[in-house]
Parts: structure tokens; sequence; C-alpha cells
């Protein structure tokens, strides 16, 4: 059972201003709110099929980390998009952010993507989907809104 989950936000920025962010790994826990660091394995820029290295903060505002978990990026077009996988404890997470300039700035289509690896994981979406779903949303309006004030600055 995969959970997909979309949220999009306008900002006042440019895409390339907001590419820019989302495409600097090293800022990512400034605007994520699940994020404790997420790294690229290697030198140079950003590319697909580069290695990531991902921890996951354990509770909002809580330092403790879980992971680093793998990951890859998957599709990079300047100033467009962003997608990227990561491969945690039982679950794929594939994030998908798209940019679409508009007149007052910039459309963040933003798409996750969990899918639950193992047996014992599939039976807990199934139980909790409901509940999984409504956090990632908030999460993901969150995090959105975090990089619009980011940008915004």
């Amino acid at each position: 059972m995969t959970i997909r989950i979309e949220a999009e936000e306008i900002v006042r920025a440019s895409p390339q201003e907001v590419f820019a962010l989302i495409d600097d790994f090293s800022r990512t826990p400034e605007w994520s709110s699940t994020c404790a660091s997420l790294e690229k394995v290697g030198q140079g820029p950003n590319a697909p099929g580069d290695r990531l290295k991902y921890a996951v903060r354990e509770r909002q505002g809580n330092e403790a980390r879980v992971g680093p978990f793998e990951g890859r990026i998957l599709e990079r077009v300047p100033g467009e998009r962003l997608t990227y996988v990561i491969d945690s404890q039982g679950m794929k997470s594939t994030m998908d952010y798209r940019l679409v300039p508009v007149s007052r700035g910039t459309r963040i289509r933003f798409a996750i993507e969990l899918e639950p690896r193992f047996w014992l994981v599939r039976i807990g979406h199934r139980l909790m989907g409901r509940t999984i779903r409504r956090a990632v949303e908030r999460m993901a309006a969150a995090d959105l809104n975090n990089i619009g004030a980011l940008v915004e600055d």
C-alpha cells in the first residue's frame, strides 16, 4: 500500500531562488520538520544518480537522530524540478518538488510517496493510514510554508 500526499504553496520568489534552497541539502533541516540532516555523498554539483545520506529528527525540536539512511537523486532540472528517494527502515520515501513560475512568484508543487517494504510495516500502514496521511499532510504544508518564509526574506 503506497500513500501519496500532495501539497502546494505559492511563494514570492523566483523558481531559481526556491530551487537554490531545496537543492542545497545542507539547508534542508532549516525548513523540513522531519530532517535532521541530508547530505550528498561525494563532491561536485548535484546530479541524478548521486547518492544521499538522510537522518530523521525523532520528534519536532529534538536533536536525536534516526539513521542515516541511503538515498539518491532521481531527477534534477535547475529551477524546475528536484526528485529524490530515501530508503529507511522498512520504508521507501520519494520526494518530488516541481516549481512553476506564476505572476506573483513560484508555485511549489510537492508530492511524497511512502511505500512500506515489510509486511509488519504494511499492516501498520493499513491500520494507521488515515492518521499517517493527516500527519504527513500537516508536515508537508508546514515545510512548504517554511520554504516560503526562507526565500521571501
